[in-house]
């Protein structure tokens, strides 16, 4: 990301090229930017920045409905709240839709194959209607959640990048900062510092050995039965590789847009060390708050087979000072839940209900940020999408930004649709969106290796090391200054 954003910015802000991809490439090309292969590479990026924020929609909005369910106490918050036998004349006119969407279902599918939609006397099974009805209320939730994102992206990114994007941007720093800052304080502060430090230095120990590790062993037939899953590697790593190089259009023209006036060292501080340092913080604090809620669930005895995979539980604490007060050891009381039973939007509310005080004030706050950040996610990428297929306008036409953040609200809308259809995996649409984010990201890793090289160039050029000129262009792109050989005058 600092790469494309100082590149761009340097490119545009100094040199008035239009702030788009291709001109990162104009100190290697030259001219040729300005056709096809430029447009390809704009094109390209403005497929990759569509298609990550609708990965993020999407991804988003289960646990923001998984929120909202936690708060309301309710399986579904639109409709009925519940669907069982006490309740079915309320819900027996849509007995047709429902079978129609059970006999649309693989016929293979674990859900079809372990339920029957009626018996043998051809009367409706209310248990498999019931959870059928559901899930596909939970679907128009999503939708309907996607879709007041949208409106509100939308309304943002019209309003412009200093009213709209800022304002909303702040909100969500206040308030992630907030809740960063409460867990902090409210959890075994000691403990979380110790965490920092230790992690921090292991990431520092391991940089190297993590960079070039790629699970051979793990994937081979032969591989142990113990140890790391085979499908870890892709299913995680390499996806949010993928998922990340695929961001780097987006992130780096919106990093470049809101840079001018900056130095390059004010843009690398700024971009590359505050973030991490912030990031590494977020990561501790909420992930060492989980991973000690797990190790104290797994030692207090809470397993998979307790109800709800949670149990209160009080314990002395252990710290590195005086226990208690007076001599008396200090106890902890608190919510207990075994995190590995539950799903993977249920875990951070879950962590802020152990702090029963101020528990389900923690999980609204969550709730807020939630939305707000992928509020601005959906129109800063709308923005940015404004932004490149304008050909580098800073301020394009409102029309077109409207455009823009309705076309990645309808995909994800369409993706998270084609869930409805398939019960085991209803995620299904965006899992084919992840993969083609993958495969985004691929080329995109070769680009960037071509930006860096033409850092290296641009800022040969502005010392004078290099002049401005088409014939620069022509040969040595790959030159970064290693003289392989030389001959005298």
């Amino acid at each position: 990301y600092a790469v494309v954003g100082v590149l761009l910015a340097f490119l545009h802000f100094r040199k008035g090229l239009p702030m788009t991809i291709k001109t990162c490439f104009y100190p290697l090309i030259g001219e040729r930017i300005y056709g096809f292969w430029g447009d390809f590479v704009d094109s390209v990026s403005i497929v990759a920045t569509t298609m990550g924020v609708c990965t993020s929609l999407g991804l988003g909005v289960f646990q923001i409905n998984t929120g909202i369910k936690k708060l309301t106490g309710y399986p579904n918050w639109i409709k009925l709240s519940y669907y069982n036998e006490a309740n079915f004349g309320e819900w027996s006119d849509r007995v047709d839709s429902l079978e129609q969407y059970y006999l649309d279902y693989p016929i293979d599918s674990t859900f079809r194959s372990g339920n029957s939609f009626r018996d043998d006397d051809g009367n409706v099974i209310i248990g498999t209607a019931s959870k059928i009805a559901s899930f596909v209320d939970t679907n128009d939730e999503q939708i309907l959640i996607i879709w007041l994102i949208t409106l509100v992206a939308t309304v943002s990114v019209a309003s412009g990048l200093q009213v709209g994007i800022q304002s909303l941007s702040m909100i969500c720093l206040y308030l992630g900062m907030f809740l960063m800052m409460v867990i902090l304080l409210m959890d075994d502060t000691w403990y979380i510092m110790n965490l920092y430090t230790q992690s921090l230095g292991y990431y520092l120990w391991d940089f190297l050995r993590i960079s070039f590790y790629s699970a051979a062993f793990a994937q081979s037939d032969h591989a142990a039965s113990e140890g790391e899953a085979s499908w870890y590697m892709s299913g995680w790593t390499i996806f949010y590789w993928g998922w990340w190089i695929a961001f780097a259009p987006f992130v780096g023209i919106f990093f470049a847009r809101i840079s001018r006036g900056r130095t390059i060292r004010q843009f690398l501080n700024g971009t590359m060390t505050l973030p991490i340092a912030y990031n590494f913080a977020w990561m501790a604090i909420f992930g060492g708050a989980g991973l000690k809620m797990e190790m104290a669930a797994d030692k207090f005895g809470v397993t998979c087979d307790t109800e709800f995979s949670r149990a209160n539980v009080c314990r002395v604490v252990e710290r590195m000072r005086p226990s208690g007060y007076g001599g008396n050891p200090e106890v902890f009381c608190s919510t207990l839940t075994k995190l590995s039973c539950r799903g993977t939007t249920d875990m951070v509310f879950d962590v802020l209900s152990q702090y029963a005080d101020v528990g389900a004030l923690l999980a609204v706050v969550c709730l807020i940020s939630l939305i707000l950040y992928f509020i601005t996610s959906s129109d800063s990428g709308s923005l940015v999408d404004d932004i490149v297929s304008a050909n580098g306008i800073e301020e394009p036409p409102v029309v077109q930004r409207v455009y823009w953040a309705f076309t990645e609200g309808a995909a994800a809308t369409a993706l998270l649709y084609q869930g409805r259809l398939n019960y085991d995996a209803p995620d299904a649409g965006l899992q084919a969106l992840q993969s083609a984010s993958i495969c985004v990201g691929l080329p995109y890793t070769f680009l960037i290796c071509f930006m860096c090289v033409s850092l290296w160039r641009a800022l040969q050029y502005e010392r004078g090391e290099l002049k401005w000129g088409e014939s620069q262009f022509k040969h040595s792109v790959l030159d970064v200054g290693v003289t392989a050989y030389g001959a005298g005058e």
